[in-house]
Order: structure tokens, then sequence, then C-alpha cells
């Protein structure tokens, strides 16, 4: 399990490493990973439209396609996609979505202790309640700008 914690935890500081260049650019994985993406894509676009000019030769390798296709995924990732990554707006999207539903349901005083039959009678009313809401409108024109809540 530590095993696996630790490479998971990776960054590519170990590619680096084993290519004898940490010393020269780890700093470029010890940063905040949203920085680290986006960097790590302009440069591998900077280094591939290079060489597609220069040395088109490198650009068939198949270490050369990987290397392209794997940075332009990670930002279709950051862009489109920012739960899939970790400590990203995933985590603040979630944590303020459950806040509106707290505060929705605290303000309709739904109250979900009780006995198993008033439960699901709560449960219920609350999912007929939140299937109600106008979804149409997005919570930042609400909330304002602050709140990611889906």
């Amino acid at each position: 399990m530590e095993y696996c914690k630790r490479l998971c935890a990776q960054r590519g500081d170990q590619v680096l490493q084993e290519r004898r260049c940490f010393d020269e650019i780890g700093w470029s994985v010890e940063l905040e990973f949203d920085q680290s993406i986006l960097l790590w894509h302009i440069a591998t676009d900077l280094c591939y439209y290079y060489d597609v000019e220069k040395k088109q030769v490198i650009v068939e390798r198949p270490e050369c396609k990987v290397s392209k296709a794997l940075a332009d995924y990670m930002l279709h990732l950051l862009i489109n996609c920012p739960f899939m990554l970790p400590s990203g707006i995933g985590k603040i999207r979630f944590q303020d979505t459950c806040a509106e539903a707290i505060e929705f349901f605290q303000e309709r005083k739904f109250f979900m202790e009780g006995d198993l039959d008033q439960t699901k009678k709560l449960r219920v009313k609350a999912c007929t309640t939140l299937i109600k809401v106008n979804t149409k409108i997005k919570p930042s024109e609400v909330k304002g700008d602050r709140s990611k809540s889906v």
C-alpha cells in the first residue's frame, strides 16, 4: 500500500531523476499541480512545434506523439474536467454544493431525524422539492462569482 501511495504521488520527478535532469528542471514538478500541468503543456507544445519545423523525424517517433497527446489530454482535464484532478476546483465545487444544500434544507426546515417511516417521507419530500428547483439559472447568477455550487 505504501508503494502505491508513493507511486500515485509521483508527478514526473522519477523520470526526471532517471534522465538526470531533475536538478535542472525538477522545480517544474514541485509547483502547484495545475500550474505544473500548464507549464509542461506549454513546454511540450513549444518543443513539439519547434521539432515539426526543424526536426520532423523526431515528431514521428512514438515517444513524441505520446508526449504531445498526454500534454493535450492533461490540459483537457484541467480545463474541462478539473474534478478529475487532485486538489482542483472539484473540491471547491463539492464543498460549495454541500453548503448550499444544507442551507436549502435548513431554510425549508427539513430534518432527517426520526423514525424510519418519517425519514423516508422527508427524503421523498426533499427530493420532490429539489426537482422543482430551476436549474436553468446558473448558481453564479444567484450567489455571485464566489459560489461554485452545482
